[in-house]
């Protein structure tokens, strides 16, 4: 039975512009009652009658919840990036609506005398800068962000070139929603390959390619625009699905019940450059007041951990400078994050310089069956490395990962290139979340799981289960083994 799914991406979007615009009629309104008093030379007694902000409070408490509902119906959540002009007459629009609606208001109720119509008439001189204001602040969040490792949606397309050009125009017009066409693959003719000299999209092949292309690259979403979704488009799709992509349907064709019936997976229809369109995902869709709590916690934690922590780090720093003058203290982690991104993150330097050239040589050591790699008593791991190790202190750098957002205090931990080259294709999908420092194998085992399946077992239970109260009791269990050094080598 399919299910809904909300995407947690353009419901935070949503919220922080009703927010924005909560907070802007909140403090116009606040504003323009302080002020009253500076009204004095406008009015012809020079009087202003005022009694306390909560006696004069009531009037908010009816216009905010109408400016909300105007702006839902104005579609004035829905884009960030509009042009200035196109968005300052949307916002006139709303407010004069939303005026209209509270005037007709206190007369049908007649609640004249106990409105003042100078509180009311500021409020809505003072909204407008504070509201641009606002949005403003968060056009220039919203440049930074994409300017991020996870800042830019990465889409490939299923369909024809014409179709790709047409995603890709409506993509550059809403810059919204970031949205990076990777390419796309085509199930019909092989003249599509010429054509995308033409559009300027890139042409990634037939669908024998598709498969393999989101297995080792970037992807987060497919989009889908085959007519009609046959065998062959849904073996792929499924393909997405089993990895933990998103898959948006795009409109070309009618659906019925057949199209929509993937194993297990959950959908609902939703809007993306103003288009409807169906999200598919195998992934419990994770809310979105979740996701801003959790790094809110991440935030908070790792900016406290990194300042409390920076004599352990001067202190670590020594010793590997100690041991070996001439090597760096820091290790550069190069590995993958969501959705196969790549990021470097850092640890203290536990090994030799050329541990990597060396790791070649143990490999028949390897005490692990799958991807990983693991060794008790490993050659190549210093003296002070071993401390390190034994006590998880090499990681503490990957607070300032946690802190810039590429990675997360509890999620799977991220491999690197080498390492998800020799994933089954099935364990792809521990890199459909944001990496972490710790997770459930890190509170089940750790390094006494001898099987890589079993450890992607453990993370793909946390990407179904992730919540709170979860997240919590992962790190209070991960505290007792960091400190007595259990499961590590």
């Amino acid at each position: 039975m399919a299910r809904t799914i909300v995407q947690p991406e353009h419901q935070i979007l949503r919220r922080l512009l009703i927010g924005a615009d909560a907070t802007a009629m909140v403090a116009a309104f606040i504003a323009s009652y302080y002020l009253l008093p500076l009204y004095r030379p406008l009015l012809v007694n020079g009087a202003v009658q005022i009694g306390s902000l909560r006696s004069e409070l009531w009037p908010l408490l009816v216009l905010l919840p109408v400016e909300i509902w105007m702006g839902e119906r104005f579609d004035l959540y829905n884009s960030l990036h509009a042009p200035w002009p196109t968005f300052l007459g949307v916002l006139a629009r709303t407010q004069a609506v939303t005026v209209g609606l509270f005037a007709g208001f206190i007369f049908l109720f007649h609640l004249q005398a106990q409105t003042s119509r100078l509180l009311i008439l500021g409020c809505f001189v003072l909204y407008l800068p504070a509201d641009v204001s606002l949005r403003w602040s968060l056009k220039v969040w919203a440049k930074s962000r994409r300017r991020h490792t996870y800042g830019t949606t990465k889409t490939v397309l299923i369909g024809s070139s014409s179709t790709a050009a047409a995603f890709q125009r409506l993509a550059v017009e809403q810059a919204w929603q970031s949205t990076e066409i990777v390419g796309y693959f085509s199930c019909e003719s092989s003249e599509d390959r010429e054509a995308s000299r033409v559009t300027g999209i890139p042409y990634l092949g037939d669908l024998s390619a598709f498969q393999p292309f989101i297995f080792g690259h970037p992807v987060d979403v497919v989009a889908v625009s085959s007519e009609p979704l046959n065998a062959p488009v849904r073996q792929h799709i499924e393909a997405a699905l089993n990895i933990g992509l998103r898959v948006h349907l795009l409109p070309r064709y009618v659906l019925d019940e057949r199209d929509l019936a993937f194993e297990s997976s959950e959908l609902k229809f939703e809007r993306q450059f103003g288009l409807p369109v169906v999200v598919l995902s195998e992934i419990r869709s994770q809310r979105a007041g979740y996701l801003i709590l959790k790094r809110i916690i991440d935030v908070v934690l790792s900016s406290v951990l990194l300042v409390l922590l920076a004599p352990v780090f001067a202190l670590i720093a020594l010793a590997i400078k100690l041991e070996a003058p001439r090597d760096p203290v820091l290790f550069p982690w190069r590995v993958l994050g969501r959705n196969n991104k790549p990021f470097v993150g850092y640890k203290f330097r536990t090994m030799v310089p050329d541990a990597e050239r060396l790791k070649a040589e143990l490999l028949r050591f390897n005490e692990v069956k799958g991807a990983a790699f693991k060794m008790r008593n490993d050659p190549r791991v210093t003296r002070v490395g071993r401390v390190l190790r034994r006590f998880s202190l090499d990681e503490l750098p990957q607070l300032y990962s946690v802190w810039r957002g590429d990675m997360s205090l509890v999620g799977p931990r991220p491999p690197n290139k080498n390492e998800a080259d020799q994933f089954e294709f099935w364990q792809r999908r521990k890199l459909c979340v944001k990496p972490g420092i710790t997770c459930l194998w890190q509170v089940n085992g750790r390094s006494e799981i001898r099987d890589f399946s079993d450890w992607v077992r453990l993370d793909l239970e946390y990407i179904q289960k992730a919540s709170l109260w979860l997240d919590c009791k992962i790190l209070l269990k991960t505290i007792p083994i960091v400190l007595w050094g259990r499961g590590a080598y």
